[in-house]
């Protein structure tokens, strides 16, 4: 059986692959600061969107959003925040 950090790779591939057929243009995967990680930075149009890939194997959360919890939310805000600190060009940007 693959290990978990592999098959969290192949879905963050799976979602790349998927979002630059949908037209996405991907700035940036695994973002990494003190705050968090983003698994995927991409551009939605002129939309800014934090992409949080899950791949899960139990039936723990009704569904891969419902296992973001609040605190994982939080997480995800800050790294976001951290992002657009260091890369100002994105700053004027709508965000999701």
């Amino acid at each position: 059986m693959a290990s978990m950090k592999a098959l969290g790779d192949d879905y963050e591939q799976r979602a790349c692959d998927w979002l630059a057929a949908s037209g996405w243009r991907l700035l940036k995967r695994n973002y990494r600061c003190k705050a968090g990680e983003i698994d995927i930075i991409a551009l939605d149009g002129q939309t800014l969107v934090f992409v949080e890939v899950r791949a899960r194997q139990r039936g723990r959360y009704a569904s891969a959003a419902a296992s973001v919890d609040k605190r994982k939310q939080h997480r995800l805000l800050r790294t976001g925040e951290h992002f657009l600190q260091r890369h100002p060009q994105w700053r004027q940007n709508p965000c999701r």
